[in-house]
């Protein structure tokens, strides 16, 4: 099982970028970084987390407790998985599609979708509004 300082330099390498680099992008001192890098220390939970993000890795991968190591790797692994990624929206309300009903306004309510919707809100539709529609 590789140890911390062995993985956090093989996603550096899969990354190609340097200690000052990740650094730059987790916010870490060049000595706090050199000391995870040479193995004296391992990172507290929340430098972990910024590391793990900044190298796109999972944060026990980089301990040493799981493979795969990233998201990337799996979607190699296995082509017809595809990762999910979700936004949160505001429900502002409900609205009625055909017949009339009381539109309430709700705040305080949520709905998960994919990050590929572009919207910055959204309303529950209830009924139908082709309910007597002629079919030409």
């Amino acid at each position: 099982m590789d140890t911390f300082k062995e993985r956090l330099a093989k996603a550096m390498r899969r990354m190609n970028i340097t200690q000052a680099e990740l650094c730059a992008m987790t916010g870490i001192s060049r000595s706090t970084m050199s000391q995870y890098y040479s193995g004296a220390f391992r990172p507290k939970e929340d430098k972990l987390r910024r590391i793990a993000k900044a190298l796109e890795v999972n944060e026990a991968w980089l301990l040493g407790y799981e493979n795969p190591n990233s998201t990337a790797e799996l979607v190699e692994k296995f082509p017809n998985i595809r990762p999910v990624h979700l936004k949160q929206f505001p429900i502002l309300g409900e609205i009625a599609c055909g017949k009339p009903i009381f539109a309430e306004e709700e705040r305080g309510s949520f709905l998960m979708a994919s990050d590929e919707i572009h919207a910055d809100f959204c309303l529950l539709a209830h009924g139908d509004s082709m309910t007597g529609a002629k079919n030409l």
